[in-house]
């Protein structure tokens, strides 16, 4: 029974899966000094580390792939940045590639007279998982599919 679960896991797994933001409208991409972008790289757990994952090099692989088209990454501590969230379980992976800046809205929506509040916020997303058979390289692969569909978002937001 539990092969049974594992193999109709893998198989839905097997296909990566998006899942993002309506990006009909670019907006939330758009930043003054767009061509120098913080990253912001989350850790990792015991399990990716163990397949031969390492936040370097999910970092480095960001990065080499952000300069490859004009951009400077850099690792000051600015509120607009690019998060990216890899995590690992068992056979199974997700990624999580977010562009993250200042939000700001008013305590009650409702009033514009009351508090008017900020926090860091997403303003575009893309999401997906998949299956590793234990190989990190296939999850570096499945990243550097994220990263240039935000390129490509975040290239022409600012154009």
């Amino acid at each position: 029974m539990r092969f049974k679960l594992i193999l109709l896991i893998g198989l839905f797994c097997t296909f990566l899966c998006h899942t993002g933001y309506s990006q009909n409208d670019l907006n939330g991409l758009k930043i003054t000094d767009y061509g120098n972008i913080s990253v912001l790289v989350e850790e990792l757990s015991n399990e990716a580390l163990d397949i031969g994952l390492t936040k370097d090099r999910i970092q480095s692989r960001t990065e080499i792939r952000l300069r490859q088209v004009g951009l400077k990454p850099n690792s000051k501590d600015r509120l607009e940045h690019l998060y990216v969230n890899i995590s690992v379980l068992d056979f199974a992976f997700s990624i999580s590639i977010e562009f993250k800046r200042p939000v700001f809205f008013y305590e009650d929506f409702l009033n514009p007279d009351s508090t008017l509040l900020a926090m860091t916020g997403s303003t575009y997303a893309e999401r997906g998982t998949g299956t590793h058979g234990g190989d990190s390289e296939y999850i570096i692969s499945s990243l550097d599919q994220f990263l240039d569909s935000f390129i490509s978002k975040y290239l022409r937001a600012n154009d």
